[in-house]
């Protein structure tokens, strides 16, 4: 943990320091490209990706060691049918200290949103 926060110069301190997109330090054109490189969509294996995607994002958050933050990933993989699509989030929380991030991939046949929601907890 202190590797990440050093390489991120991010030092959070448990008189609440906000994580705040600036700290996130997430590359969010990375996020899951690895897993997606040579994927495929078939309806079948969008689950098993989503999950392997979520927990290396859920686990490169934790990294960073913001320990007073619970984090909630959340996937969505569509594959494009010529229709649109419209993603909507509700959370009821603290607009001083918690915050979101998204990132979007898209190709051809598929769009697949990440959405990580950073709530503070004491």
């Amino acid at each position: 943990m202190d590797k990440a926060k050093k390489k991120l110069g991010v030092t959070p301190s448990h008189a609440g320091q906000a994580w705040g997109r600036k700290h996130s330090g997430l590359d969010r054109d990375q996020l899951g490209r690895q897993k997606l490189q040579d994927f495929k969509y078939i309806g079948i294996n969008g689950a098993p990706t989503c999950t392997a995607i979520s927990e290396d994002i859920l686990a490169g958050v934790k990294e960073l060691g913001f320990d007073r933050y619970k984090y909630i990933v959340q996937l969505f993989l569509v594959e494009k049918t010529g229709q649109s699509i419209h993603i909507a989030s509700r959370w009821v929380w603290d607009v001083a200290r918690d915050t979101w991030v998204q990132a979007q991939y898209e190709t051809e046949n598929y769009v697949m949103v990440a959405l990580v929601v950073a709530s503070y907890f004491e």
